[in-house]
């Protein structure tokens, strides 16, 4: 297998997520997977952010490239501008003509340049700064011909759904009506929706309680079943549904609110608090289910202190989860963290005061007894 060429690739700013573009109709656009990558299954993406810029250098030459919006017949779509020397390319719809048209201005001669190499995509440092802070990382898998693009998970206790929920979305392309079409599956509520879109234009959407009943409606791909269609019967999928906690709790307030705070560090019941009701008590399997959440999101689990010694427990997004984890380390021997707060029960304290309290309230009764007796034997 040929090795492909390495190049110095500076991330200049990492750009920006925008739902509209990299979780609707056309977030085929807007993602792309790693050349070493290409062979997996399921294919974890990453995504090609609005005003993402790069410089790579090339024959002692700084070229940046930058990111921008473009609309083309298939909707939104990333636009790539090359710049070297006070030159400039014409915004265009391939990173590769972008960088190979500048180079040419130049070096007057053609080149051969691969415009995701050359942006730094295959590279571990700016792939994971591009991974950071996203709400879901979009995946894909192949069902026969077609890819089932995954971007979103939710959970629900229905069993016609395999269990998936509100917040669930899949999407792949397929011809509708002799057009190439983007068909766009979601859960919410009760109902099951497919919507499909020619270019900016939506089609027609169809509506219904379950996968089976509304690919029926839609009447074609009838060789597989609606829940094949939707995604739902995919290993990679099953597991993030189980993994994931009820739709009932607003899980994605977490990681909204953990995204807009600079510290890459949570403590993960201190933050129950914000989402459950005052009284709830977080089971072993709700547990479970957020810590293996937080795993699949790229999150670290960092605490400095065992799980005899208390519940507390620290998580990092950190891309470098090392750093945090010695910092929590040497703050803990140190003395400036308590691996009780103030704001948590301490169960062996409690037992502790509760075993002191019942001896002492012994100790009364029996002194009650012996002088109310002593007092009857005097009568």
């Amino acid at each position: 297998m040929p090795k492909h060429k390495e190049y110095t690739v500076t991330l200049i700013s990492s750009g920006l997520i925008v739902d509209a573009l990299h979780y609707g109709p056309f977030c085929h656009n807007w993602w792309i997977s790693r050349p070493s990558e290409k062979r997996e299954n399921p294919i974890f993406l990453h995504p090609i952010r609005l005003r993402m810029k790069t410089l790579v250098n090339l024959k002692d030459r700084d070229f940046i490239i930058e990111v921008v919006e473009t609309f083309s017949n298939y909707g939104q779509i990333p636009g790539y501008i090359c710049k070297c020397d006070g030159i400039q390319s014409e915004l265009c719809e391939s990173l590769t003509a972008a960088v190979n048209s500048v180079y040419k201005e130049i070096f007057q001669t053609n080149a051969k340049y691969s415009g995701p190499a050359v942006m730094g995509f295959d590279i571990p440092i700016i792939s994971e700064a591009l991974l950071k802070d996203l709400p879901f990382r979009a995946f894909l898998f192949p069902l026969g011909k077609l890819n089932i693009w995954v971007l979103g998970i939710g959970k629900s206790n229905n069993n016609e759904w395999n269990f998936a929920g509100t917040g669930y979305k899949t999407s792949f392309i397929y011809t509708y009506r002799k057009k190439r079409c983007v068909f766009v599956q979601e859960l919410e509520d009760d109902n099951c929706q497919v919507t499909i879109y020619s270019g900016n234009e939506i089609c027609n959407i169809y509506v219904d309680n379950n996968p089976e009943l509304v690919w029926k409606e839609v009447a074609i791909l009838q060789q597989y079943e609606g829940k094949e269609l939707f995604g739902l019967e995919n290993n990679k999928i099953q597991q993030l549904v189980l993994s994931t906690p009820s739709s009932i709790i607003n899980w994605q307030l977490l990681f909204n609110d953990w995204r807009s705070e600079t510290s890459t560090i949570i403590e993960l019941r201190t933050q129950f608090k914000k989402l459950y009701p005052f009284n709830h008590n977080i089971n072993d399997r709700e547990l479970h289910a957020w810590k293996s959440m937080l795993k699949n999101v790229g999150c670290t689990k960092i605490t400095p202190f065992t799980k005899e010694q208390s519940e507390c427990e620290f998580w990092s997004r950190s891309s470098a989860p090392t750093v945090d984890q010695k910092n929590l380390m040497m703050l803990y021997k140190q003395g400036f963290i308590n691996p009780i707060p103030v704001h948590f029960q301490n169960k062996t304290e409690i037992f502790w005061d509760s075993f002191r309290e019942a001896v002492n309230i012994n100790k009364m009764v029996t002194h009650l007894g012996q002088s109310i007796f002593g007092d009857y034997k005097e009568m």
